[in-house]
């Protein structure tokens, strides 16, 4: 009855009541179970039943269980122990159940609980058992607080635990730093290393209260148990954080909160913690936080980074209620990034907080990082799933997330393990729920394998695959108790090959065989190590001490293991053990290694192992270790940082091309519409350019005269310059030469009338030349006049332009609506509401004549409004006045179950009423089910009629809430009439009901095809694809096997309706002609929509205007070679480029496809994509070739005209490319060489007028339909 040495749990070490509250807290929440004390609490096995289902669920079925059953409760949880953990029958089973049992027997039994709780809690291997880097596990943030409460303590260095806490010093500046008054930390002395020890862990056990979990002396000799260090300073973190405030700074620093944080959501998508301000703000930091330490917590790649609000608020209530974290203050101010950013810190702390006190619970989900690793566990085990059920058809097992969602994959292994036991050659694909049921029901009556798993979460892929690996190691674990280990599928060759792969990087280990490799104990010690590092301290290990090497590993081996030592040590190291002995006791390492698939992780061989052995033997100095693990950690954080920004410039460069496509789109509208202007606005524009040009040439006659004036002006001072000259010369002659007074006088009078007459005419050219600059004053007013007519009547084109486009789209409403009211005129005779107006159109063009254009769509608007509206009612008046008529949509004879037998009754689907009658006759009905009220009809799988009748009956189940209906059909095909008309009638019932509801004008083509009796034509395009409208065709096309066509053309659907489309066109065989143009999908549906269509029934696709690019083509290609009967492909702008040609056309190229229209018009070809198909233009027999808008020039046309030579092509379009003379003359060559092709379309093209395209203007036999010339 004594406790395990490696516990401490005897004397004052480690007190009963302590082991108590750790059973308690491990069992808190289990229901039946209340532990008061180990005397009364264990009697009747429910407590030891908890624990181990607490330590795995997997083991026991905990809620099977019943407090009365006292005597098989403890038996059971006896034998799972000893058998599961390896824990010994310490108690007598007899005597605990009758409350005999000895308490220190119960105490010692659960100690041994404890100690296995221990050795595989991450509390000492975190980053091994879950599969992880060590940064991230607890013990290294433990390690980290220690590091951080002791920093600037004289003489202490915390660099781990195996020998930093040996003197003392570091545990009594702990506790000092907890309460300086407990210890004076001053007064030690270094050298007193044994006073230093007792004297720090009697001060935390007497006022503290930690239990000494650590021997003094072990510690003084460095001999203690790295483990029980840890524990001990577990316990010290968890009384330092019941002493220091929570948002005390001196607990974490920012900066290393700030890095945990980094590293624990390190890996996950949208996720990228750079500060406290705002990495918060959208939820998706915490909820990877949360997922980390616990993924069961949280479904985190479900969630939408857009959906800020709602990703915010699920973590911060998950955190509450999964780990006891209260909510953050203030949401609002965290999800708009105004949260203080001391709250924020306050906050996060919390979970390290959590995680560092509780050690080893919370985790990192090894599937982050384990799906690297090639050697991990769960990859044999699904190396052994996928070559067990090789032999067996439809299996495929790939991964544990989706290969097993059919129920095939554990049927195969189950008739594998069990041949006879399920019967396989029966089961249908397509019946994945019972083929789940049917596996889980024989595994757990044949096999005694528990049902782990429920059949609805793994049909619908919803089941973590961490679960399916735990239930098939259960189902591998059977398979070896039925085989011989080392027989097939796992051969001695097998598990040489795995033991190799194991040890490959470890030193001085070089496994050939098991007859030689094992003599030095280096390779056990390896396989050891590779499963637990902690297990075994491989470095220290020397090929020349075989013997102990050898006995060290076999002792780990049982220690962690469990696996006993079936080898003698000495016999192994001296060559004379038995090969099959070494054969036999690996592969109980190999059996242990799958059994525990997940648990243990593949250390051995991680990069990460091999840079610190590396760093080991190259580096001695802690310091300089450290530095290059700092340096490798920045390195891993810039690479990160540079991957995140490169995904942020693909996605704004996907964004910015959307938008460009988008505002392309618009524009092209706007042009078509402005086409409808453009006549008389040139005709106006031509009237106006005539005016300003006689303007201007009115202007030029006034410049030209204004110059000749100027000139005139010119001569004219210059003559009465020359006058002004005369007339002095004149003074002068006269003062000189005339005396007498009357000649003076007359003369004087001469020279004034001539100077009278020069001002007179100097006068009338100034007059002249002012009258000229007012003419061009006023000119220049009408010229800028006429400019600001011409720019209002852009305005007004522009406009136009628009309401155009605005009466387009109210005019396509209006004829669909008069289309629908068409369509249901024979409701004239039903009363409707007088309050219900009658449309009338001539009063609405009354109301619109005296409105504004906006005031008239805005009438017009919400006039449609009213008339859909109407249009609903008129289908719910539709429905009920068949339903008063009683229109029978089917009837006949079926066999119903009734309590206790089947039998038959005569059915009919009128209304909305599936009812059932006692014979074809009786008026009175037996029993109806409303099919309004959230009715579901399934078909289930035929079965025999009877045990002794080889003849088949055909199910169907009906189902309305809690209530089920199940009919027999006598036939397949009559089943299959059922089940179309009942599954259509629901849908209608369905989208009339979400019609009224949400007000949604319903689509009357819609609803012809789900009440038609046949409907082999679907067409609901140039509509948007309502939530309504899809759940309508999901419920009501199956079954609708004469659908032939279907059209979702500009319906604007979005690559999460296709797909939930796609699932049930997937089911119909008969499609052959499928329009998904103008929508918004992308080349993540190529794989649902290559499922969607039959290779050897489609005819047409049209998938034009969608962003598809070449990664649809890479997935498209190859099933497109398949599909024979192909005849037109339109891929016209869908952003495929010349390396999407080349995909195309190599798929094609040996295929018996004959495609006669190919439309890759508006892509990105150029010469080379051309280059790629001229191989399968010689090969194939087109008709049309559409490539315009390529960006095709000479190169790609010369190659284009030599390989259709010789082919059938009638038609190609290259226009608005980039071809010029030399390429447009070896095309027109083409055409006059091949008497097929009748149609060459080279407009919009460089085509110019020189001495290389002159031969285009002689054409031999050839029309020129349309030229046109342009610069």
């Amino acid at each position: 009855g004594a406790f395990p040495e490696k516990l401490c749990l005897t004397g004052s070490k480690f007190s009963p009541e302590d082991l108590l509250s750790w059973v308690k807290r491990t069992t808190d929440g289990y229901p039946n179970v209340e532990v008061e004390s180990f005397k009364d609490s264990f009697n009747n096995g429910m407590t030891l039943s908890a624990l181990i289902h607490a330590m795995d669920p997997s083991a026991i079925d905990f809620d099977s269980l019943s407090p009365e059953n006292a005597q098989d409760n403890v038996n059971r949880a006896l034998n799972i122990a000893e058998k599961k953990f390896g824990i010994p029958r310490l108690v007598d089973a007899d005597a605990l159940a009758a409350g005999n049992a000895s308490e220190e027997d119960i105490i010692a039994y659960n100690a041994q609980f404890f100690q296995k709780f221990l050795d595989d809690s991450g509390l000492f291997a975190a980053s091994r058992t879950n599969g992880v880097h060590g940064s991230k596990a607890a013990e290294t943030g433990l390690l980290n607080w220690a590091k951080k409460v002791t920093e600037g303590y004289d003489g202490v260095e915390v660099n781990n635990f195996t020998d930093s806490f040996n003197d003392g010093l570091a545990f009594s500046a702990i506790v000092n730093s907890i309460d300086p008054n407990m210890l004076d930390f001053a007064a030690l002395n270094p050298e007193n290393t044994k006073e230093n020890v007792e004297n720090v862990l009697s001060i935390a056990e007497q006022k503290l209260g930690v239990p000494r979990l650590v021997s003094a002396e072990d510690l003084i000799n460095g001999k203690a148990d790295e483990r029980d260090v840890i524990a001990y300073n577990a316990k010290l973190f968890s009384k330092y954080m019941d002493e220091v405030e929570l948002n005390n700074d001196s607990k974490y620093a920012p900066a290393d909160l700030l890095n945990w944080l980094k590293k624990m959501t390190e890996g996950y998508d949208n996720v990228s913690v750079d500060n406290f301000k705002d990495s918060f703000s959208d939820g998706m930091a915490l909820s990877a936080l949360i997922h980390a330490m616990d993924p069961s917590v949280i479904d985190f790649d479900s969630l939408n980074p857009a959906e800020k609000k709602l990703n915010l608020s699920n973590a911060l209530s998950l955190a509450e209620q999964k780990f006891g974290i209260p909510k953050f203050s203030d949401a609002d101010a965290l999800l708009n990034g105004t949260a203080e950013e001391a709250d924020v810190i306050a906050y996060t702390s919390n979970f390290l907080d959590k995680f560092i006190a509780e050690a080893g619970k919370y985790g990192i989900a090894g599937s982050k990082t384990r799906d690297s690793d090639s050697y991990a566990p769960e990859n044999d085990l699904l190396k052994w799933a996928k070559k067990i059920t090789a032999p067996y058809d439809n299996v495929d097992v790939t991964s544990f997330k989706h290969s097993f969602a059919d129920g095939l994959a554990f049927s195969a292994i189950i008739d594998a393990i069990k041949p006879g036991s399920i019967d396989f050659a029966s089961l249908d694909p397509a019946d994945g729920k019972d083929n789940l049921l049917a596996a889980f029901d024989v595994a757990e009556k044949v096999l005694g394998v528990p049902k782990l798993l429920n059949a609805d979460d793994v049909l619908d892929s919803e089941c973590d695959d961490r679960e399916i690996m735990n239930y098939t190691s259960k189902l591998f674990q059977k398979y070896l108790d039925e085989m011989d280990t080392q027989k097939s599928p796992f051969t001695e060759a097998d598990l040489l090959e795995w033991t190799q792969r194991t040890t490959a990087d470890y030193d001085n280990v070089n496994v050939k065989n098991f007859k030689d490799s094992f003599q030095d104990g280096l390779a056990l010690a390896a396989l050891v190590h590779a499963m637990d590092p902690s297990a075994i301290d491989f470095e220290s290990l020397s090929g020349d001490n075989a013997q102990d090497n050898v006995a060290t590993a076999l002792a780990a081996a049982e220690r962690k293991f469990g696996i006993p030592k079936s080898l003698d040590a000495a016999a192994v190291a001296n060559g004379s053990a038995s090969e099959q002995d070494v054969i036999a006791y690996t592969g109980n390492l190999f059996k242990k290694y799958l059994d525990e698939a997940g648990k243990f992780g593949k250390f051995g061989t991680s990069a990460e192992n091999n840079l610190d052995r590396a760093a080991q033997n190259q580096v001695t100095d802690d310091a300089e270790r450290q530095r290059l693990l700092d340096e490798l950690e920045e390195r891993k954080r810039k690479l990160l940082a540079e991957l995140d920004a490169l995904q942020k410039d693909l996605e704004n460069e996907i964004n910015l091309r959307k938008k460009m496509a988008e505002e392309i789109n618009f524009l092209k509208e706007q042009a078509a519409a402005a086409d409808e202007l453009r006549s008389v606005l040139e005709s106006k524009v031509n009237l106006l350019q005539s005016l300003v040009e006689g303007s201007n040439n009115t202007v030029n006659e006034l410049s030209e005269q204004q110059h000749k004036l100027s000139s005139e002006l010119d001569q004219q001072k210059k003559r009465g310059e020359e006058l002004g000259a005369g007339i002095s010369e004149l003074e002068t002659e006269r003062n000189n030469l005339l005396t007498d007074a009357e000649e003076k006088a007359r003369r004087l009078r001469d020279l004034e009338e001539r100077r009278k007459r020069l001002m007179d005419e100097l006068a009338e050219l100034q007059r002249r030349v002012q009258d000229e600059m007012n003419r061009r004053k006023e000119q220049a007013a009408e010229i800028a006049r006429l400019k600001t007519v011409i720019e209002n009547m852009t305005k007004k084109q522009i406009v136009q332009s628009q309401a155009r486009v605005g009466l387009d789209t109210l005019k396509k409403n209006l004829e669909d609506h008069l289309e629908d009211l068409y369509r249901w005129r024979d409701l004239h005779e039903i009363d409707m509401d007088e309050k219900v107006e009658e449309f009338d159109l001539s009063k609405v063009i009354s109301d619109c004549s005296d409105k504004s254009f906006e005031q008239q769509l805005e009438y017009l608007d919400g006039r449609l409004q009213e008339e859909n509206k109407n249009l609903a009612r008129i289908i719910k008046l539709k429905d009920d006045k068949e339903y008063l008529d009683d229109v029978v949509v089917k009837a006949g004879w079926l066999v119903m179950k009734g309590h206790k037998e089947w039998k038959k009754r005569w059915f009919r689907l009128a209304g909305n009423r599936f009812s059932f009658y006692e014979d074809d006759t009786s008026e009175e009905v037996a029993g109806s089910i409303q099919l309004d009220q959230g009715c579901d009809v399934v078909r289930h799988k035929a079965i025999k009629e009877d045990e002794n009748s080889a003849k088949k009956v055909w199910p169907l189940k009906v189902t309305v809430g809690d209530r089920k209906l199940f009919v027999r059909a006598a036939t397949k095909k009559e089943r299959h009439s059922w089940f179309a008309a009942i599954s259509a009638k629901i849908a209608h019932l369905n989208y009339s009901k979400h019609c009224e509801e949400t007000g949604e004008r319903p689509d009357t083509r819609l609803v012809g095809v789900l009440n038609a009796a046949s409907a082999p034509h679907l067409d609901i395009s140039n509509r948007p694809l309502t939530a309504g409208v899809v759940a309508s065709l999901v419920k009501g096309l199956p079954g609708r096997d004469e659908l032939e066509t279907i059209n979702l053309q500009n319906t604007s659907l979005t690559n999460e309706q296709f797909t939930t489309i796609s699932e049930v066109l997937e089911k119909l065989g008969n499609i052959k002609s499928i329009n998904l143009s103008n929508n918004k999908i992308d080349s993540s549906v190529a794989a649902r929509f290559v499922a969607s269509i039959k290779p050897e029934s489609i005819t047409d696709i049209n998938l034009c205007c969608n962003d598809l690019g070449d990664e649809f083509v890479n997935v498209f290609a190859p099933v497109l070679a398949t599909c024979t009967n192909l005849n037109s492909l339109n891929l016209c702008g869908c952003g495929i480029s010349a390396a999407g040609a080349a995909t195309f056309a190599e798929a094609l190229a040996g295929s018996e496809v004959v495609l006669q229209d190919l439309c890759l018009c508006e892509n990105k070809l150029g010469d080379a994509g051309v280059a790629a198909l001229s191989p399968l233009f010689g090969k194939k027999t087109f008709k049309k070739v559409l490539l315009s808008k390529n960006c095709i020039g000479d190169t790609g046309a010369e190659s284009l005209a030599e390989s259709l030579k010789a082919s059938s092509v009638e038609e190609v379009d290259l226009s608005n490319n980039e071809i010029t003379g030399k390429g447009a003359v070896a095309l027109k060559s083409l055409m006059e060489s091949n008497d097929n092709l009748h149609t060459m379309n080279l407009s919009s093209n460089a085509v110019v007028s020189d001495e290389a395209s002159a031969a285009l203007l002689a054409p031999t036999g050839l029309k020129i339909s349309s030229l046109t010339f342009s610069r």
